[in-house]
């Protein structure tokens, strides 16, 4: 697969699933895409939750 295509592809699906860990806890949760082109692949968050700032 091109790169191209994966672009077009995350642009068709934009919902994604990443996974942390708080305080030795899993934790899955939905993403949203915001959009991606040949730079990269840009999600967004909620800057009231804490997600950001885990690693």
């Amino acid at each position: 697969m091109e790169f191209e295509e994966c672009i077009k592809f995350a642009n068709e699906n934009p919902v994604s699933w990443v996974a942390t860990v708080e305080n030795d806890q899993p934790r899955v949760r939905a993403l949203g895409m915001w959009f991606a082109d040949e730079s990269g692949y840009y999600f967004q968050i909620r800057l009231d939750m804490d997600m950001y700032s885990q690693p």
